[in-house]
């Protein structure tokens, strides 16, 4: 008896609790879909990561601009510069000290790239091809997260239409099971009969048991997958009946090679990969670079008196390696072999969108095929639960007759369930394979 109430005292505590979960409004699609956007973690850091690379994008385009420079240096040398007169103007004995122990000079340069052979301008472009993949991959991790928010949802109307139908079960097996007992009084079942009824209204409790916990833990998968602080009611909605209208497949695999943000992200790659060889080829040219500095320096131009003078100059610049015992060429090969197995990738990647674009078609189409049959099937077993009803009231079935009917017809609703979401499920499905899963297939 103690073990019984403590189990009761267990389900009112679990009840209070399910009950607080349910506490806020509920969730539709669409507010999960505009929260994934705006809470989800991963799209954050996702986001940031597309952050960055516009910020890299800026600094690469900041070295095309002339830059200006500051330098300080103060230098104390233990011997002085000397130069020996008698052997320049033939002045016998006469040496003359070129300034003094120290060094000290300050710098205000400007640089300006002149060519640079596309070293500069090639990590412009390869700044803004990460920006673009970024952003494909982002619209990667957009895909998968709203592809899974459909799933989580229409899970959740299943559970609640199972839910109702499994209630409705329950209400048709009290109503047998009081019939039933009014026979057994009567003496006209046996007390086999009465177990029978309650052993399937036991079994029907036990699914519901389980329903409640599948709708609880949806709720929460719900909430982790949309980062949300507690949990959220999802929004249990009318689903309407699945359409004949069609759309053409090779339409639908067309759509897909220019929708799928994974065939961008690995076309991007590509154009990447040609960046980088062209920046490998860059080193063949040499670097230009042109300078203007002013100066402030201690000596001077002129040591002798050993003081602070301004002066300005101007040059040009010129860098080129000549010779890397070919390094620089298996360079060039590398990313031309890279190019090539990227353009494998994108073949297998196409190859495995039209697969999935028509296996999802087919299991679409089969889902709304199973949907019709299920409605006819569940017609067919309400109209036979009807007929064994009425005869067993007038003695004519038998007990097990009117259970087995009933477990038929709920069987058949819950099927009929079942094919009504997979209809959806597999949609959802298509439309991912599309990379449309937030727009409507026609």
């Amino acid at each position: 008896m103690s073990h019984k109430i403590n189990f009761v005292l267990l389900f009112l505590i679990c009840g209070l609790n399910f009950s607080a979960g349910w506490a806020q409004a509920p969730l539709s699609l669409d507010e999960a879909l505009r929260l994934a956007r705006k809470n989800s973690l991963q799209l954050r850091a996702q986001a940031e990561i597309e952050r960055a690379a516009q910020l890299e994008e800026w600094v690469q385009k900041a070295n095309l601009l002339p830059s200006l420079d500051l330098s300080f240096s103060s230098t104390y040398f233990s011997r002085v510069n000397e130069i020996d007169l008698s052997q320049t103007i033939g002045i016998p004995g006469r040496r003359v000290e070129l300034g003094g122990h120290d060094r000290s000079e300050l710098i205000f340069g400007v640089r300006q790239p002149i060519f640079t052979g596309y070293r500069l301008r090639g990590r412009v472009d390869l700044a803004k091809n990460s920006t673009l993949s970024e952003t494909a991959k982002l619209e990667v991790v957009f895909n998968e997260i709203y592809h899974r928010i459909h799933q989580l949802f229409y899970k959740a109307q299943s559970l609640y239409t199972q839910r109702k139908i499994l209630e409705t079960s329950m209400r048709r097996l009290n109503v047998q099971l009081e019939n039933v007992r009014n026979l057994f009084a009567a003496e006209q079942a046996m007390a086999f009969d009465t177990l029978q009824v309650y052993s399937g209204r036991l079994s029907t409790n036990i699914e519901l048991e389980n329903n409640q916990l599948n709708t609880r833990l949806t709720t929460l998968q719900m909430a982790r997958l949309l980062d949300l602080p507690e949990m959220r009611p999802i929004a249990e909605v009318e689903l309407l009946r699945p359409t004949s209208e069609w759309a053409d497949v090779q339409r639908l695999q067309d759509e897909a090679a220019q929708k799928r943000p994974e065939l961008e992200s690995v076309r991007l790659a590509q154009q990447g990969m040609r960046i980088q060889q062209k920046l490998a080829r860059a080193n063949y040219f040499p670097a230009v670079y042109g300078q203007a500095n002013f100066h402030y320096a201690k000596p001077g131009l002129n040591p002798v008196t050993d003081e602070w003078m301004e002066y300005f100059s101007a040059g040009v610049n010129l860098q080129w390696n000549l010779w890397r015992w070919g390094g620089d060429q298996k360079k060039v090969e590398e990313f031309e072999v890279l190019g090539h197995r990227l353009e494998l990738e994108e073949r297998e990647l196409q190859r495995s969108i039209a697969y999935e674009v028509a296996d999802g078609f087919e299991n679409f189409q089969f889902s709304l095929e199973q949907w019709r049959l299920a409605e006819e099937l569940q017609a067919q077993q309400a109209e036979r639960y009807r007929i064994v009803s009425v005869q067993h009231q007038n003695g004519v079935a038998s007990t097990n007759d009117m259970v087995t009917a009933e477990a038929d017809l709920t069987r058949a609703e819950l099927q009929t369930q079942q094919a009504l979401i997979g209809y959806y499920l597999n949609l959802a499905n298509l439309k991912r394979a599309v990379g449309a899963i937030g727009e409507t297939i026609q």
